[in-house]
């Protein structure tokens, strides 16, 4: 199955604009900055921000605590992280019929095409390499936007 016809698959029309995203990061500085360069594109998602795997698995209702399942719009998950890292987080999720469908993007520094193709194999629909400036971060910002608006079926406008 082609990376388009998983995207088309997933596509949700009655989505919301602006979605409830849970942004699994441990890093506070890329939160921040993140967070900015949404506001910076006039978006303005939920971001519910939680530093590690396991929490976040908690926070949608399995693991070894559950809470009471959250369900987020989108997910971005940063692939190292304390605890359980991003892939074993994934793959907790996609094995969850109700979660496996909520659309996941890999956010992180790595380039490794081993990596990117690992991600993939435990079903994110996305791979977001972070950047090291602030214009990138606003371009990976309207990326994000783009990606939500592409599960959403819309077109996208790659100048705003």
């Amino acid at each position: 199955m082609s990376l388009d016809s998983h995207v088309r698959i997933k596509k949700r029309k009655f989505l919301k604009v602006n979605p409830a995203i849970l942004l699994i990061e441990d890093n506070s500085g890329d939160v921040r900055i993140l967070l900015n360069a949404f506001n910076e594109i006039d978006w303005r998602p939920a971001v519910t921000v939680i530093e590690n795997g396991e929490k976040a698995l908690s926070y949608l209702g399995l693991g070894a605590h559950p809470h009471c399942g959250s369900r987020p719009d989108f997910i971005l998950i940063d692939l190292n992280l304390p605890g359980k890292n991003g892939f074993e987080f994934l793959s907790e999720v996609v094995a969850d019929r109700e979660l496996s469908r909520i659309p996941a993007a890999i956010l992180t520094s790595s380039e490794v095409l081993e990596d990117m193709m690992k991600g993939y194999d435990c079903g994110v629909d996305f791979f977001l390499t972070k950047p090291c400036d602030w214009s990138g971060y606003v371009t990976l910002a309207r990326a994000i936007k783009n990606s939500w608006s592409c599960v959403r079926g819309e077109s996208i406008d790659f100048d705003r």
